[in-house]
């Protein structure tokens, strides 16, 4: 139970899918791209010994300085992005829920101006049947107008109660609610 004796033991990195691409990859990098380089190079380093060798100084110095250089700008534009985006998202949350409130009190003004002109309109009205009524019938316009505004407003007919047992006299001031859509019949006793 150590380290395994021979090369054999290990697991074989050819067995695994991934391992065949990867190994096809850095084939076809080593064919199509290092070996042309290399060869250029040598051709190179052949004819200008010297600026082959600052050359390939050169960009062994400032592979890091360019490898680290090109992280801090991806990490700087990812940053500034994310840092954008969010700030885009609360500035519009803000102005959406200002534009909300705005909107609900514009409705709950709305509301409550309707219901203010609703029974103002209804008060109008019942004042003016009320006074057209007493002028037209006097008191007993009155009795009419009670009668329409229960029917309007609660929606029931008020008719007169027979309270003491006549067949068809009823009593003139007594007044009973009843389901009936038709108008207020007030008779006079004889």
């Amino acid at each position: 139970m150590g380290v395994p004796e021979r090369d054999s033991d290990y697991a074989k990195v050819d067995d695994t899918p991934a391992a065949s691409w990867s190994k096809y990859y850095m084939y076809r990098v080593e064919h199509d791209v290092l070996r042309p380089a290399a060869l250029k190079y040598r051709a190179f380093f052949e004819e200008r010994p010297l600026l082959a060798i600052f050359t390939a100084i050169f960009c062994s110095l400032s592979a890091l300085p360019v490898i680290s250089f090109l992280g801090f700008a991806s990490l700087t534009v990812v940053t500034l992005v994310a840092i954008s985006l969010s700030c885009a998202f609360v500035a519009a949350f803000a102005i959406i829920i200002g534009l909300f409130f705005v909107l609900a009190f514009v409705l709950a003004a709305a509301f409550f101006m309707s219901v203010f002109l609703t029974l103002g309109a209804i008060s109008t009205y019942l004042f003016l049947r009320l006074v057209v009524l007493t002028k037209r019938d006097g008191r007993t316009g009155m009795y009419q107008w009670m009668g329409e505004t229960k029917e309007q407003i609660v929606g029931l007919t008020a008719t007169r109660r027979n309270t003491n047992g006549d067949s068809g006299v009823k009593e003139k001031d007594e007044i009973e609610l009843t389901g009936e859509a038709h108008g207020i019949k007030i008779e006079e006793q004889q």
